[in-house]
């Protein structure tokens, strides 16, 4: 009888423990699991992320409808979280989301400050051309433009001035505003597209276009072609033409390849990011393949990674 009592408050104790055990690490499990915060992001497209995180994860809802649960993995600036193969990535710093799907942003310039109705009216629309290789981005006022093409024609010219019968010719692409109309016509964007070879013909004065003293003045350029507008285009003075020259003063012609290049920087996929004085830029990807595209303005792309290396880490900057 006096062994029996020991052995059942050894007994009472062990189960005691054991219930404090299991309350402590029920507890754990539920605070792992309560959610820290949530949110809306709102990004471009239309598209937007619901977010739920957790103390070392996050839970996701898509527009799209796909739903999935992501762990928290290590980043240089900001919370990174990834699945098991890291092809599905989601970036959030401060009000700003991101996510990265193997190469391809697929949803971009996320914030939880904006919603879809502003960021539809607030959007610039663009133009994009594939044929010849640009983006031209164009105010929200000009949605329903129309595109009206023409020709221009110069005449070559000896080492004397003289001109001769032979001919050079190359396209025009008119983006037109929706309110112009024959009786009320208003100012065009007119884009000449010359080669390379063309332009260099052009600055030479081996070829001339038109009665101008003066050449269309270049507004932008690709690894093909040249961009540029016509000599004195709004000498009309259109309605408008004081719009189109707003427009044209914010760079709006942008290399086509150039979207490419801010989307692998944005997405951490840049290993390092090489500038030239002509403003090509060469982004070697982490898989070290390239790719090329001209900056819309001076240190754009000096500007674009250096915000980027605060969410991404180290990227390797050199210029010429």
């Amino acid at each position: 009888m006096k062994k029996t009592i020991p052995i059942a408050i050894s007994i009472a104790a062990i189960a005691i423990l054991g219930l404090f055990i299991f309350t402590i690490t029920r507890q754990q499990f539920k605070e792992k699991n309560k959610p820290i915060a949530s949110a809306i992001f709102f990004c471009e497209n239309n598209k937007n992320i619901e977010a739920t995180f957790f103390k070392n994860k996050v839970e996701l809802t898509l527009n799209d409808n796909r739903k999935m649960s992501l762990k928290q993995t290590i980043s240089a600036s900001g919370a990174r979280y990834a699945n098991k193969d890291e092809s599905f990535v989601f970036w959030n710093k401060g009000d700003t989301a991101f996510i990265n799907e193997g190469n391809a942003l697929t949803y971009s310039n996320c914030d939880i400050n904006k919603n879809n109705n502003n960021q539809e009216t607030d959007k610039n629309i663009n133009y994009k051309n594939t044929e010849y290789g640009f983006i031209f981005n164009l105010p929200n006022s000009w949605k329903n433009y129309s595109i009206v093409k023409e020709d221009w024609i110069a005449n070559y010219f000896d080492s004397n001035s003289n001109q001769s019968d032979k001919t050079v010719s190359g396209p025009i692409i008119k983006i037109r505003h929706p309110e112009w109309t024959k009786e009320s016509p208003r100012q065009d964007i007119p884009i000449m597209v010359f080669t390379v070879n063309q332009w260099d013909l052009l600055e030479k004065d081996t070829i001339h276009i038109g009665a101008a003293p003066i050449n269309p003045a270049k507004i932008g350029m690709n690894s093909k072609y040249i961009f540029a507008l016509p000599a004195r285009y709004n000498f009309a003075f259109l309605t408008g033409f004081e719009e189109v020259e707003d427009i044209i003063k914010n760079n709006p012609l942008v290399d086509i390849e150039w979207e490419k290049v801010v989307n692998a920087i944005n997405s951490c996929n840049a290993k390092s990011v090489l500038q030239t004085h002509n403003k090509l830029v060469t982004v070697t990807l982490k898989d070290n393949t390239k790719i090329e595209a001209f900056e819309p303005e001076i240190d754009n792309v000096m500007d674009i990674t250096s915000n980027a290396i605060k969410t991404c880490g180290d990227i390797t900057r050199i210029t010429e």
